[in-house]
């Protein structure tokens, strides 16, 4: 028998039944599987590494919420990742556009006009990740997760911005690291994790084909 839970659903804060959110999308796991006797996905905790089965869920959020983070962010994020297939749509848009900088270890890429919306989509989907671990201890099979803390009064901005009720931050900003198809650690995702800087705080997750922070 499925069991009903209902409660305030963290996004909306409205009463709702809610559904069993997965941390990290589902279709992260999926696509980060691998081949051979071990083709469970790698993970990263914090400092922790390891391969799993297992993904972190919670009742969270209720359907109309997992709806938008679906439609808002996780659908064009999934569209334009790296497939494991040699397609990788992103990186290709990037590599039509002369780079503003480079060296011999990155390149900043402005992507096209009609593109920005893409990119602010897939931006959306990883501010998610990161405002759904400051919004809840998550635990696995060995407990409790590192978490972040977006600080006020940005966890009421990011929440509100994700909601589409205001916009991104002012003071905020929103960085999309593409890996190349060589990196051999493209196909790993992890939870989101936090650096102080002496003027700021760097919020970031590590998803299939690169990191959003």
């Amino acid at each position: 028998m499925n069991m009903r839970f209902v409660g305030q659903c963290r996004l909306c804060l409205n009463d709702a039944e809610l559904r069993d959110s997965h941390f990290i999308p589902q279709a992260a796991y999926k696509r980060v599987r691998g081949q051979g006797a071990n083709p469970h996905p790698i993970v990263i905790h914090g400092r922790k590494v390891i391969r799993t089965a297992a993904q972190t869920r919670a009742h969270l959020l209720c359907a109309t919420c997992e709806q938008l983070f679906s439609t808002q962010g996780e659908d064009a994020f999934f569209r334009n990742c790296y497939s494991g297939l040699g397609w990788f749509r992103l990186l290709e848009l990037l590599r039509r556009q002369m780079p503003l900088l480079e060296d011999d270890r990155f390149a900043v890429h402005s992507v096209p006009d009609d593109e920005n919306g893409t990119l602010e989509q897939i931006g959306y989907m990883g501010v998610s990740v990161l405002w759904k671990s400051a919004a809840h201890s998550w635990k696995d099979r060995n407990g409790t997760l590192p978490s972040i803390s977006l600080g006020s009064p940005y966890q009421e901005q990011v929440r509100q911005y994700l909601l589409r009720e205001s916009p991104f931050p002012e003071h905020g900003a929103m960085i999309v690291e593409v890996s190349d198809e060589h990196n051999r650690l493209i196909a790993v995702t992890g939870t989101p994790a936090t650096s102080k800087w002496p003027t700021h705080y760097l919020h970031w997750t590590s998803a299939e084909s690169g990191s959003i922070s």
